[in-house]
């Protein structure tokens, strides 16, 4: 196997390759989760797979979710029975096979709706999740059950009013979703894939016949560096942006899709009273209210959307109407100031073919859209493994090969040895000198590959430093970002491999300089280089 390290040196690497003349067998555009999954299960099945991004690795729709991997009570609540076993099937399979470093489970409750009918429903719903979950993981997830009102008000003293009727207890799944996206790259990688960031696809090639045969890309970091990438099939995995190329070829598309924007917000721990998550019936859906450990996450609440998709705006009225929805189930209602971070992400839906409203689908929609072409609308964190196998089905039967898919069993980056190291984590805190809480960030964040990172420590001290303006984080992070992770700028280590926009309410911008230094360490820069680099950070912010 390849090397799976994701960095400058492999990017040049991964460029030259592209641009060799040599016909791929799937070209994927897109590398957040859908786009990363479909280069991992197409190479692991033994095709030859080239994967760009125009951005950061999950820098989209992907890195702007509420980090849950839902066990399928929402998609009960909206009486999608059919989808629900496969849901509960996949997060089995992440929690226990592939990414049990990544996934953690974690307990909510559900206040039962007043009176009979609500009460039946709702227990009825628990049932058949329990039966579901039983049949799809083997027991894997503590079934749902019902709970009383102490119970209930003890997990979660900021209720406004007691639940009379008591709770649903369910577990679901939290991630940190960009950590998930960059393992599967990685783990991609490591099957063959050939990967690069910051490479836009600007145009799709077709032969004589009209059949597509690869793209036209520009190097964003060298403008002036452009060159074709072929390939006997092509895969649109590029989230909102999907429709815009799509339509191209399949005009009469035009009146079934459907952008929609997701937003979330989070505040402070200390601002809700609870140990438990929270799903709560408001305004037609669910929301959820997620515990992490500095901060809960709230959301989500979709919108129709139409503006920005690189940046997607969350306005004060946004977040006004989401405060205003949790705040009628609070005791003590949240306040715009508690308002650490706001974001959103965009998607596009393709209207359900089952529903004569055209009432838009989050299941996943994958469409060949023209000869030698397939695009993904909509779809879930969840669900990313089980889209990327149809997914590849599907080119493969184009192809005319066929190797079964393997990816249900298959560990990402970080997977194998992390239980054994989670087990002795506090011996491998003492050996290594790091206390035990940074030790267990380390392995619930880097898997097996935190041996990496304390081995870097160990010949290098000064990385077991905190980042000031970040003292969760530890300066090893930002050289491992770099070094393995793909990280090519300052935005990149402080967005989406530290995640401090997330965390702190000046987005990261206090650590920011400490972290310029670092990067301009490793990476070899200049004042200037920094100093741009730092300017560019701030202009986002």
């Amino acid at each position: 196997m390849v090397d799976s390290q994701l960095n400058a040196h492999s990017r040049e690497q991964a460029i030259a390759q592209m641009s060799a003349g040599k016909i791929f067998d799937v070209l994927v555009i897109g590398g957040g989760i859908n786009g990363a999954g479909i280069a991992l299960e197409a190479a692991s099945r033994g095709l030859q797979v080239c994967l760009v991004e125009a951005q950061d690795w999950g820098e989209g729709t992907s890195s702007r979710t509420k980090g849950i991997i839902h066990g399928g009570i929402s998609w009960l609540e909206n009486n999608q029975l059919r989808q629900i076993a496969k849901v509960a099937n996949e997060r089995g399979i992440i929690l226990q096979k592939t990414a049990p470093h990544l996934v953690k489970l974690m307990p909510f409750i559900w206040p039962i709706e007043k009176g009979l009918k609500g009460r039946i429903r709702q227990l009825g719903i628990a049932f058949l999740h329990d039966m579901i979950i039983r049949a799809g993981v083997r027991g894997a997830v503590p079934p749902p059950r019902a709970c009383g009102v102490k119970e209930a008000v003890r997990a979660f003293p900021s209720f406004a009013k007691s639940p009379s009727a008591g709770a649903l207890r369910f577990f679901d799944a939290v991630v940190t979703d960009t950590r998930l996206v960059i393992a599967v790259l990685r783990t991609a990688r490591q099957y063959g894939a050939v990967v690069a960031s910051h490479l836009q696809a600007t145009k799709i090639l077709r032969d004589a016949s009209q059949k597509v045969n690869g793209a036209q890309v520009v190097d964003q970091l060298q403008p002036d560096r452009q060159f074709r990438i072929r390939a006997r099939h092509t895969v649109l995995a590029t989230g909102p942006w999907v429709a815009s190329s799509s339509l191209q070829m399949s005009p009469d598309l035009a009146d079934k899709v459907h952008l929609e924007k997701g937003i979330n917000i989070a505040v402070p721990r200390q601002a809700i009273r609870g140990s438990t998550g929270v799903c709560l019936s408001s305004g037609g859906h669910l929301l959820s209210l997620v515990p992490r450990r500095t901060h809960w996450i709230i959301g989500t609440d979709y919108r129709a959307f139409a503006g920005d998709k690189a940046k997607p705006p969350v306005s004060e009225q946004e977040i006004a109407a989401l405060l205003e929805q949790v705040n009628e189930h609070l005791a003590v209602p949240l306040r715009r100031d508690q308002v650490v971070a706001a974001w959103a992400g965009v998607r596009h839906l393709i209207a359900d073919r089952d529903h004569p409203q055209g009432e838009p689908m989050r299941w996943p929609h994958i469409l060949d859209v023209g000869s030698g072409i397939t695009a993904i609308f909509g779809g879930a964190m969840t669900l990313y493994r089980l889209t990327a196998e149809r997914t590849v089905d599907q080119i493969l039967a184009h192809l005319g090969k066929w190797q079964p898919s393997r990816t249900a069993k298959l560990p990402l980056v970080g997977a194998a040895g992390y239980t054994k190291l989670w087990n002795t984590r506090y011996s491998v805190a003492a050996n290594s000198g790091i206390d035990s809480v940074h030790v267990a960030s380390l392995l619930n964040r880097y898997g097996d590959e935190a041996e990496m990172l304390l081995a870097k420590i160990r010949t290098d001290p000064q990385m077991g430093q905190t980042i000031p303006g970040a003292q969760e984080r530890l300066k090893v992070e930002i050289f491992w970002a770099l070094q393995a992770e793909g990280a090519l700028t300052l935005t990149d280590v402080i967005e989406r491999r530290l995640m401090l926009g997330r965390r702190h309410q000046d987005d990261g911008k206090e650590a920011a300089p400490a972290i310029a230094e670092v990067v301009a360490d490793v990476c070899g820069w200049d004042s200037a280089k920094k100093e741009a680099e730092l300017n560019s950070f701030f202009a986002r912010h």
